[in-house]
C-alpha cells in the first residue's frame, strides 16, 4: 500500500485489544493498517501528523467523512445529516437554545447567507462559549460513535485539500487518544496491559521530542511527566522503570501504553551511560579526544592490513554510530555537535585511505619498511594456507590485501593462480 492512499477494514472490539497497533510501528509498516482498530489508525495519523481525508463506511447511517490536518480533526460529517444540524440537535436537546430559536436562526441564515452558527451568535440566541462547547461535544460524540463501530471499511487519501473549517473547533488526536486510553484502561490491571508492552521490556526507553511541553502539560500529570523525563532517560530497561516508577504498576503500564501508542517515548537497544545526558556528552568528548590522536586505520576500527573493501564499510558503520539517524545525537545540541566533529574525523580518514596510492603512502608515514614487509609476508603465507584448504575467496581477499600494501611480483603471480 502507498502511504498516500490506504484502504482496509476497521475492527473495533471496545476493549484493550483495540490498542494492539501503535502509531510508530504502523509508520514503519503501513501494512498493519490493512486490518486495524480505528484507535491504531488514528494513532498513526497523530504520530505522522497526517493531513488528508478519511472515509469510513459501515452501511446505513454509519458513513462518515473526516478531514484531518497536521494530525488534528478539522471537519467531521455523517452521510445524510449535515454537521450543523447535529450541532443544532445537541443545543436544543441540552436546552442551550429553544427549538423556536433554532428554527428562527436557520430561517435568518438562509435569508442573510450567513451560517446558522454565526446567526445564533449574532442574534444573541447562544453565547460563544456555549456554541464552541456544543460543537466540541458534537464532534467528540461522533468520534466516540466511530470508535464503537464493530466493523467498517475505510479509505484514506493523504494530502487531500482540507476544506475550510466551518467552525472554530479542531480535535488533536494526541489528546483525544490519551483521554480514550485512560477511559479504556481505568480499571485494567498490569497483567492485562503488559502483553502490549512485552516486546519492549528489555529495551531502554527515553522521552522523544514528540512529547512537546504543550502536549505534556495537557495530557500528563506531574508524576507522569517526571517518570518520562527523569526515569526514562535511556539508562535502564522498561522492566526496571516499572519497579522504579513513582506510580503504581498499573498506572505505569497505562502511561507507557499511551506513550508508545503516540511515540512519546523511543527505545534504544543499548543503554545510555549512567548519569544521562551529561554522562553521554562527557563520553562523546572523550571519544573525540581519543580519535583525534589515532591513525586513520585505528580511527575506523580496521587493521592496516585489511582489504580495501572494508574501508567504506567501516566508515558506513561510523555514520550509523554518529550520523543523523542515530538517536544519541538527538539528546542535546552539544551531543549533536560532538557527533558531527567525530564523524568529520572519520570522513578525513575515509578520504585519506580512499585510493591505493594514498594508502601506500600513508602506511609508510606511520610505520617502517620492516613492519610492512613482515605484515605482507604473513598475509602471503595466510593466502597459501587458505588456498590449501580450498578457501579460494578467502585466499583471494588476503593476497589482494598484501598487494594493496606492496605489489611484489610474487604476490601478483599468486593472485593470478586464483582466477
Amino acid at each position: 500500500m502507498a502511504d498516500d492512499y490506504l484502504k482496509g477494514i476497521l475492527i473495533n472490539t471496545g476493549g484493550l485489544e483495540d490498542f494492539r497497533v501503535f502509531g510508530p510501528t504502523a509508520a514503519e509498516d503501513t501494512s498493519l493498517l490493512a486490518k486495524t482498530p480505528l484507535i491504531g489508525f488514528l494513532s498513526w495519523i497523530a504520530y505522522t501528523r497526517g493531513t488528508g481525508s478519511l472515509a469510513v463506511s459501515a452501511g446505513g447511517a454509519d458513513n462518515y467523512e473526516l478531514v484531518v490536518k497536521d494530525g488534528s480533526l478539522v471537519t467531521l460529517q455523517r452521510t445524510g445529516l449535515a454537521f450543523i444540524d447535529e450541532v443544532m440537535n445537541h443545543l436544543v436537546a441540552n436546552d442551550v437554545i429553544s427549538a423556536d430559536a433554532g428554527a428562527r436562526a436557520q430561517s435568518e441564515a438562509e435569508a442573510s447567507g450567513h451560517s446558522v452558527l454565526q446567526t445564533l451568535f449574532e442574534t444573541g440566541a447562544c453565547t460563544p462559549r456555549a456554541l464552541v462547547e456544543g460543537i466540541r461535544v458534537t464532534k467528540q460524540g461522533m468520534l466516540d460513535a466511530l470508535i464503537d463501530l464493530p466493523e467498517a471499511a475505510y479509505e484514506w487519501r493523504s494530502g487531500a485539500k482540507a476544506v475550510k473549517a466551518t467552525d472554530p473547533v479542531t480535535i488533536d488526536f494526541n489528546l483525544f487518544l490519551v483521554k480514550l486510553a485512560r477511559t479504556r484502561t481505568r480499571s485494567a490491571y498490569f497483567s492485562e496491559i503488559s502483553p502490549f508492552l512485552s516486546d519492549y521490556m528489555g529495551r531502554y526507553p527515553m522521552k522523544s521530542d514528540r512529547l512537546t511541553p504543550a502536549i505534556a502539560g495537557v495530557a500528563l500529570t506531574d508524576k507522569e511527566r517526571r517518570v518520562l523525563e527523569e526515569i526514562s532517560d535511556g539508562t535502564i530497561t522498561l522492566k526496571e522503570v516499572m519497579s522504579l516508577s513513582l506510580l503504581s504498576r498499573n498506572m505505569t503500564a497505562r502511561l507507557y501504553l499511551i506513550s508508545m501508542m503516540l511515540g512519546f517515548v523511543e527505545f534504544r537497544m543499548t543503554p545510555l551511560p549512567r548519569g544521562g545526558i551529561e554522562a553521554l556528552e562527557l563520553e562523546l568528548e572523550r571519544t573525540l579526544e581519543r580519535v583525534h590522536g589515532e591513525d586513520h586505520f585505528t580511527r575506523l576500527e580496521i587493521h592496516w592490513t585489511s582489504h580495501p573493501s572494508r574501508i567504506q564499510a567501516a566508515y558506513d558503520k561510523m555514520v550509523k554510530r554518529y550520523g543523523p539517524g542515530n538517536k544519541v545525537r538527538r539528546q542535546s545540541e552539544k551531543a549533536a555537535q560532538l557527533c558531527d566533529r567525530i564523524l568529520g574525523l572519520m570522513k578525513d580518514s575515509l578520504d585519506a585511505l580512499g585510493d591505493q596510492e594514498g594508502r601506500r603512502r600513508y602506511r609508510r608515514e606511520i610505520m617502517d619498511e620492516t613492519k610492512l614487509n613482515f605484515g605482507t609476508d604473513f598475509l602471503f603465507k595466510q593466502a597459501h594456507l587458505a588456498k590449501f584448504r580450498g578457501q579460494i575467496d578467502k585466499a583471494r581477499e588476503i593476497i589482494e590485501s598484501a598487494i594493496d600494501i606492496h605489489p611484489k611480483q610474487q604476490f601478483v603471480n599468486f593472485r593470478r593462480t586464483l582466477g
